[in-house]
Protein backbone atom coordinates (compact mmCIF):
# COMPACT_ATOMS: atom_id res chain seq x y z
CA UNK A 1 0.00 0.00 0.00
CA UNK A 2 0.75 3.33 -0.74
CA UNK A 3 1.66 5.36 2.48
CA UNK A 4 -0.34 9.14 1.68
CA UNK A 5 1.61 11.60 4.06
CA UNK A 6 -0.11 15.12 4.57
CA UNK A 7 2.28 18.07 3.48
CA UNK A 8 1.66 21.58 2.85
CA UNK A 9 0.32 22.57 -0.07
CA UNK A 10 2.50 22.78 -3.09
CA UNK A 11 2.04 23.52 -6.74
CA UNK A 12 2.80 19.77 -7.79
CA UNK A 13 4.30 19.47 -11.23
CA UNK A 14 2.58 17.22 -14.10
CA UNK A 15 4.92 14.41 -13.36
CA UNK A 16 4.38 14.77 -9.53
CA UNK A 17 0.52 15.13 -10.23
CA UNK A 18 0.50 11.57 -12.59
CA UNK A 19 2.92 10.09 -10.15
CA UNK A 20 0.35 10.79 -7.43
CA UNK A 21 -2.73 9.93 -10.08
CA UNK A 22 -1.13 6.47 -10.61
CA UNK A 23 -0.88 6.45 -6.65
CA UNK A 24 -4.31 7.01 -6.12
CA UNK A 25 -5.39 4.50 -9.14
CA UNK A 26 -3.09 1.80 -7.38
CA UNK A 27 -4.51 3.24 -4.52
CA UNK A 28 -8.14 2.80 -5.39
CA UNK A 29 -6.84 -0.65 -7.06
CA UNK A 30 -5.87 -1.95 -4.07
CA UNK A 31 -8.85 -0.74 -1.90
CA UNK A 32 -11.28 -2.41 -4.20
CA UNK A 33 -8.85 -5.23 -4.13
CA UNK A 34 -8.98 -5.45 -0.63
CA UNK A 35 -12.99 -4.71 -0.68
CA UNK A 36 -13.07 -7.41 -2.32
CA UNK A 37 -11.07 -9.82 -0.36
CA UNK A 38 -12.68 -8.29 2.53
CA UNK A 39 -16.47 -8.70 0.94
CA UNK A 40 -15.25 -12.88 0.74
CA UNK A 41 -13.70 -13.14 3.83
CA UNK A 42 -17.36 -11.69 5.58
CA UNK A 43 -19.13 -13.78 2.94
CA UNK A 44 -17.44 -16.71 4.20
CA UNK A 45 -17.70 -15.84 7.19
CA UNK A 46 -21.57 -15.23 6.97
CA UNK A 47 -22.08 -18.27 5.30
CA UNK A 48 -19.75 -19.86 8.62
CA UNK A 49 -21.64 -18.17 10.74
CA UNK A 50 -24.94 -19.27 9.69
CA UNK A 51 -23.46 -23.02 9.66
CA UNK A 52 -22.51 -22.26 13.31
CA UNK A 53 -25.58 -20.84 14.29
CA UNK A 54 -27.51 -23.86 12.29
CA UNK A 55 -25.13 -25.93 14.22
CA UNK A 56 -25.96 -24.27 17.10
CA UNK A 57 -29.02 -24.40 16.74
CA UNK A 58 -29.23 -28.18 16.10
CA UNK A 59 -26.91 -28.77 19.11
CA UNK A 60 -29.74 -26.05 21.21
CA UNK A 61 -32.28 -27.84 20.40
CA UNK A 62 -30.67 -31.35 20.86
CA UNK A 63 -29.58 -29.77 24.11
CA UNK A 64 -33.24 -28.65 25.02
CA UNK A 65 -34.73 -32.37 24.07
CA UNK A 66 -32.13 -33.53 26.51
CA UNK A 67 -32.90 -31.36 29.13
CA UNK A 68 -36.80 -31.90 28.68
CA UNK A 69 -36.28 -35.63 28.58
CA UNK A 70 -33.98 -34.70 31.61
CA UNK A 71 -36.71 -32.96 33.20
CA UNK A 72 -39.19 -35.84 32.46
CA UNK A 73 -36.85 -38.14 34.00
CA UNK A 74 -35.99 -36.49 36.86
CA UNK A 75 -40.40 -35.47 36.99
CA UNK A 76 -40.72 -39.24 36.53
CA UNK A 77 -37.92 -40.00 39.09
CA UNK A 78 -39.50 -37.91 42.00
CA UNK A 79 -42.83 -39.22 41.18
CA UNK A 80 -41.14 -42.47 41.61
CA UNK A 81 -39.31 -41.64 44.68
CA UNK A 82 -43.08 -40.41 46.11
CA UNK A 83 -44.38 -43.75 45.42
CA UNK A 84 -40.97 -45.19 47.46
CA UNK A 85 -41.49 -43.21 50.04
CA UNK A 86 -45.55 -43.76 50.82
CA UNK A 87 -44.56 -47.22 49.88
CA UNK A 88 -41.83 -47.35 53.03
CA UNK A 89 -44.25 -45.78 55.07
CA UNK A 90 -46.83 -48.20 54.46
CA UNK A 91 -44.30 -50.69 54.93
CA UNK A 92 -42.70 -49.46 58.24
CA UNK A 93 -46.81 -48.92 58.77
CA UNK A 94 -47.43 -53.02 57.79
CA UNK A 95 -44.35 -53.92 59.91
CA UNK A 96 -45.24 -52.12 62.93
CA UNK A 97 -48.40 -53.40 62.57
CA UNK A 98 -46.48 -56.76 62.39
CA UNK A 99 -44.49 -56.41 65.52
CA UNK A 100 -48.11 -54.92 67.44
CA UNK A 101 -49.64 -58.60 66.19
CA UNK A 102 -46.56 -60.34 66.72
CA UNK A 103 -46.74 -58.68 70.58
CA UNK A 104 -50.17 -60.09 70.62
CA UNK A 105 -49.47 -63.51 69.00
CA UNK A 106 -46.88 -63.91 72.06
CA UNK A 107 -49.33 -62.96 74.44
CA UNK A 108 -51.64 -65.34 72.83
CA UNK A 109 -49.38 -68.06 72.97
CA UNK A 110 -48.42 -67.43 76.56
CA UNK A 111 -51.53 -67.56 77.59
CA UNK A 112 -52.51 -70.79 75.73
CA UNK A 113 -49.12 -72.03 76.90
CA UNK A 114 -50.60 -71.37 80.68
CA UNK A 115 -53.95 -72.77 79.47
CA UNK A 116 -52.07 -76.11 77.82
CA UNK A 117 -49.96 -76.64 81.76
CA UNK A 118 -53.47 -75.76 83.11
CA UNK A 119 -55.64 -78.39 80.51
CA UNK A 120 -52.20 -81.22 81.49
CA UNK A 121 -52.63 -80.70 85.02
CA UNK A 122 -56.00 -81.11 84.56
CA UNK A 123 -55.83 -84.23 82.19
CA UNK A 124 -53.19 -85.45 84.82
CA UNK A 125 -55.74 -85.15 87.67
CA UNK A 126 -58.42 -86.57 85.84
CA UNK A 127 -56.62 -89.52 84.99
CA UNK A 128 -55.72 -89.70 88.63
CA UNK A 129 -59.31 -89.64 89.59
CA UNK A 130 -59.54 -92.03 86.11
CA UNK A 131 -57.26 -94.37 87.90
CA UNK A 132 -58.89 -93.85 91.35
CA UNK A 133 -62.30 -94.38 89.81
CA UNK A 134 -61.18 -97.57 88.37
CA UNK A 135 -59.65 -98.97 91.41
CA UNK A 136 -62.74 -98.02 93.16
CA UNK A 137 -64.70 -100.12 90.21
CA UNK A 138 -62.50 -103.03 90.57
CA UNK A 139 -62.51 -102.96 94.52
CA UNK A 140 -66.65 -102.70 94.27
CA UNK A 141 -66.31 -105.69 91.64
CA UNK A 142 -64.16 -107.66 94.04
CA UNK A 143 -66.83 -106.94 96.90
CA UNK A 144 -69.71 -107.22 94.74
CA UNK A 145 -68.20 -110.94 93.90
CA UNK A 146 -67.15 -111.81 97.63
CA UNK A 147 -71.17 -110.36 98.16
CA UNK A 148 -72.53 -112.61 95.41
CA UNK A 149 -70.33 -115.50 97.08
CA UNK A 150 -71.71 -114.45 100.32
CA UNK A 151 -75.21 -114.32 99.17
CA UNK A 152 -74.56 -117.93 97.74
CA UNK A 153 -73.45 -118.96 100.68
CA UNK A 154 -76.43 -117.88 102.90
CA UNK A 155 -78.87 -118.70 100.05
CA UNK A 156 -77.34 -122.49 100.65
CA UNK A 157 -77.86 -122.35 104.50
CA UNK A 158 -81.17 -120.37 104.35
CA UNK A 159 -82.14 -123.62 102.15
CA UNK A 160 -80.77 -125.89 104.94
CA UNK A 161 -82.67 -123.63 107.43
CA UNK A 162 -85.87 -124.28 105.15
CA UNK A 163 -85.37 -127.97 104.74
CA UNK A 164 -84.75 -128.01 108.78
CA UNK A 165 -88.28 -126.23 109.32
CA UNK A 166 -89.45 -129.08 106.52
CA UNK A 167 -88.42 -131.33 109.43
CA UNK A 168 -89.36 -130.05 112.03
CA UNK A 169 -93.29 -128.98 110.77
CA UNK A 170 -92.95 -133.12 110.00
CA UNK A 171 -91.48 -134.17 113.22
CA UNK A 172 -94.53 -132.13 115.19
CA UNK A 173 -96.95 -133.90 113.73
CA UNK A 174 -95.12 -137.33 114.09
CA UNK A 175 -94.43 -139.59 117.29
CA UNK A 176 -91.11 -139.62 116.40
CA UNK A 177 -90.30 -142.34 119.46
CA UNK A 178 -92.18 -144.39 118.25
CA UNK A 179 -91.00 -144.64 114.33
CA UNK A 180 -87.59 -144.58 115.89
CA UNK A 181 -88.63 -147.59 117.92
CA UNK A 182 -89.95 -149.11 114.83
CA UNK A 183 -86.97 -148.54 113.05
CA UNK A 184 -84.81 -151.12 116.17
CA UNK A 185 -83.34 -147.15 117.56
CA UNK A 186 -83.43 -146.13 120.89
CA UNK A 187 -83.14 -142.64 121.84
CA UNK A 188 -82.13 -142.56 125.87
CA UNK A 189 -83.95 -140.79 128.66
CA UNK A 190 -86.93 -139.90 126.32
CA UNK A 191 -88.80 -138.07 129.18
CA UNK A 192 -85.67 -136.39 130.89
CA UNK A 193 -86.63 -132.81 131.31
CA UNK A 194 -84.16 -131.03 130.31
CA UNK A 195 -83.93 -132.20 127.24
CA UNK A 196 -87.70 -131.34 126.47
CA UNK A 197 -88.20 -128.66 124.08
CA UNK A 198 -91.41 -126.87 123.86
CA UNK A 199 -92.25 -125.67 120.36
CA UNK A 200 -95.08 -123.33 119.25
CA UNK A 201 -96.09 -122.03 115.82
CA UNK A 202 -96.61 -118.05 115.58
CA UNK A 203 -96.47 -115.80 113.00
CA UNK A 204 -96.04 -118.18 110.20
CA UNK A 205 -92.43 -119.15 112.26
CA UNK A 206 -91.70 -122.21 114.13
CA UNK A 207 -90.04 -121.53 117.59
CA UNK A 208 -87.77 -123.27 119.69
CA UNK A 209 -88.50 -122.23 123.37
CA UNK A 210 -86.59 -123.34 127.10
CA UNK A 211 -83.85 -120.53 126.36
CA UNK A 212 -82.83 -121.92 122.72
CA UNK A 213 -83.39 -118.87 120.09
CA UNK A 214 -86.04 -118.34 117.13
CA UNK A 215 -85.94 -120.23 114.11
CA UNK A 216 -87.97 -118.88 110.79
CA UNK A 217 -87.43 -119.46 106.71
CA UNK A 218 -86.33 -115.53 107.62
CA UNK A 219 -84.17 -115.23 110.34
CA UNK A 220 -82.38 -118.60 111.06
CA UNK A 221 -79.45 -120.59 109.81
CA UNK A 222 -78.09 -123.56 110.27
CA UNK A 223 -77.11 -127.29 109.05
CA UNK A 224 -78.48 -130.25 108.30
CA UNK A 225 -77.44 -131.81 111.61
CA UNK A 226 -80.02 -129.92 113.81
CA UNK A 227 -81.19 -130.79 117.04
CA UNK A 228 -84.23 -132.82 116.51
CA UNK A 229 -86.80 -132.74 119.82
CA UNK A 230 -87.78 -135.92 120.91
CA UNK A 231 -90.81 -135.25 122.35
CA UNK A 232 -93.48 -132.20 122.42
CA UNK A 233 -94.79 -130.63 125.50
CA UNK A 234 -96.94 -128.01 126.78
CA UNK A 235 -98.54 -127.22 122.87
CA UNK A 236 -101.21 -125.19 123.59
CA UNK A 237 -99.16 -122.59 125.81
CA UNK A 238 -97.46 -119.93 124.41
CA UNK A 239 -94.18 -118.54 126.07
CA UNK A 240 -92.45 -115.43 125.81
CA UNK A 241 -89.19 -116.01 123.21
CA UNK A 242 -86.33 -114.36 125.56
CA UNK A 243 -84.09 -113.54 122.89
CA UNK A 244 -86.65 -111.80 121.30
CA UNK A 245 -86.95 -111.78 117.26
CA UNK A 246 -83.24 -111.36 116.47
CA UNK A 247 -82.04 -110.55 112.79
CA UNK A 248 -78.28 -111.57 114.10
CA UNK A 249 -77.70 -114.70 112.01
CA UNK A 250 -74.47 -114.87 114.55
CA UNK A 251 -76.36 -114.92 117.39
CA UNK A 252 -78.66 -117.94 115.72
CA UNK A 253 -76.14 -119.67 114.48
CA UNK A 254 -74.62 -119.58 118.02
CA UNK A 255 -77.47 -120.63 119.85
CA UNK A 256 -77.93 -123.46 116.96
CA UNK A 257 -74.54 -124.96 117.86
CA UNK A 258 -74.78 -124.70 121.57
CA UNK A 259 -78.24 -127.11 120.78
CA UNK A 260 -76.16 -129.18 118.41
CA UNK A 261 -73.62 -129.99 121.05
CA UNK A 262 -75.75 -130.10 124.13
CA UNK A 263 -77.51 -133.27 121.33
CA UNK A 264 -74.76 -134.82 119.86
CA UNK A 265 -74.74 -137.96 121.39
CA UNK A 266 -78.92 -138.47 120.03
CA UNK A 267 -77.78 -137.31 116.66
CA UNK A 268 -74.77 -139.81 116.23
CA UNK A 269 -77.34 -142.54 117.26
CA UNK A 270 -80.19 -141.41 115.14
CA UNK A 271 -78.17 -140.05 112.18
CA UNK A 272 -78.37 -143.08 110.12
CA UNK A 273 -82.46 -143.27 110.34
CA UNK A 274 -82.86 -139.34 109.98
CA UNK A 275 -80.70 -139.42 106.55
CA UNK A 276 -83.15 -142.49 105.29
CA UNK A 277 -86.07 -141.11 106.58
CA UNK A 278 -84.90 -137.18 104.74
CA UNK A 279 -83.83 -139.25 101.72
CA UNK A 280 -87.21 -140.82 101.03
CA UNK A 281 -89.46 -137.69 102.19
CA UNK A 282 -87.61 -134.31 101.74
CA UNK A 283 -85.30 -134.25 98.59
CA UNK A 284 -83.34 -131.16 98.77
CA UNK A 285 -84.10 -128.31 96.33
CA UNK A 286 -81.86 -127.14 94.03
CA UNK A 287 -80.87 -123.68 93.53
CA UNK A 288 -82.41 -121.47 91.17
CA UNK A 289 -85.34 -124.78 90.39
CA UNK A 290 -88.17 -123.04 91.84
CA UNK A 291 -88.31 -125.98 94.50
CA UNK A 292 -86.88 -123.58 97.30
CA UNK A 293 -89.95 -121.17 96.59
CA UNK A 294 -91.73 -124.34 97.42
CA UNK A 295 -89.89 -124.79 100.48
CA UNK A 296 -90.24 -121.50 101.57
CA UNK A 297 -93.88 -121.86 101.24
CA UNK A 298 -94.17 -125.45 103.01
CA UNK A 299 -91.92 -123.59 106.15
CA UNK A 300 -94.93 -120.96 106.11
CA UNK A 301 -97.95 -123.10 106.42
CA UNK A 302 -99.76 -124.61 109.05
CA UNK A 303 -99.02 -128.44 109.54
CA UNK A 304 -101.95 -129.62 107.30
CA UNK A 305 -101.34 -127.06 104.67
CA UNK A 306 -97.31 -128.07 104.24
CA UNK A 307 -97.97 -132.09 104.87
CA UNK A 308 -100.70 -131.45 102.03
CA UNK A 309 -98.00 -129.40 100.00
CA UNK A 310 -95.39 -132.14 100.98
CA UNK A 311 -98.48 -135.31 99.20
CA UNK A 312 -97.44 -136.49 102.61
CA UNK A 313 -100.66 -139.10 104.04
CA UNK A 314 -98.72 -139.95 107.13
CA UNK A 315 -98.30 -136.01 108.04
CA UNK A 316 -101.71 -135.78 107.49
CA UNK A 317 -103.02 -138.73 109.21
CA UNK A 318 -100.81 -137.82 112.28
CA UNK A 319 -102.46 -134.50 112.42
CA UNK A 320 -105.58 -136.40 112.23
CA UNK A 321 -104.45 -138.81 114.96
CA UNK A 322 -103.41 -135.67 117.41
CA UNK A 323 -106.02 -133.22 116.34
CA UNK A 324 -109.03 -135.27 115.97
CA UNK A 325 -111.42 -132.14 115.43
CA UNK A 326 -109.27 -131.09 111.94
CA UNK A 327 -111.20 -131.03 109.01
CA UNK A 328 -109.23 -132.96 105.91
CA UNK A 329 -111.86 -133.56 103.64
CA UNK A 330 -110.29 -130.62 101.89
CA UNK A 331 -106.79 -131.90 101.80
CA UNK A 332 -107.93 -135.99 100.87
CA UNK A 333 -107.84 -135.36 97.10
Amino acid sequence: MVEITSAPPTLLSAEQAEKIVKQLAQVKRECKHATDSLQSQVAFLTKQLASTKKELQREGDLHQSRITEQQETIARQDEELRDLLERKFELEQALLDSYIRLAEEKDRGDKLQTELRQSEDKRTAAEQETQEALQFAEDTVTENVAFQETTERMREELLDVQVLCRKLTYYKNVDLPSALREEGIGIGNEHDENEDVTRRETEGGLFLQEGHAEITPEKAETSNNSAVPSKEKNSGVEEDNPFGKSDDFDFVRREVQRMEEQRAEEIDRLEMAIERMETERFPRPVVGSGEEEEVVNACQMNPVDAATSAGDADLLLAEKQKNPSTDLSCHEA
